[in-house]
């Protein structure tokens, strides 16, 4: 694998995150799968230098993820409180 499959992938899976109207539940899900794909990267036999690159991307997936589950948790707060 290299950098550009890697980057295409990551982009991908952003873009369809936040895209449409997307759920808690559904970015808490998304967060849990990229979990396991690190975990399982940690686990594989893929060099060193390509599993830095996958959990880097995984780990970056993971920062908008959770930045999006913030915004929408901070949405469901001030809607429910008006």
């Amino acid at each position: 694998m290299n950098i550009s499959s890697v980057s295409a992938s990551s982009y991908s899976t952003i873009t369809s995150s936040t895209t449409g109207t997307t759920t808690v539940a559904q970015v808490q899900k998304k967060i849990a799968v990229l979990q396991q794909k690190i975990q399982a990267e940690m686990a594989s036999n893929d060099d060193d230098t390509t599993k830095q690159m996958k959990i880097q991307s995984y780990q970056s997936q993971m920062v908008v993820l959770q930045t999006q589950l913030t915004q929408l948790q901070n949405s469901s707060t001030s809607k429910t409180s008006s």
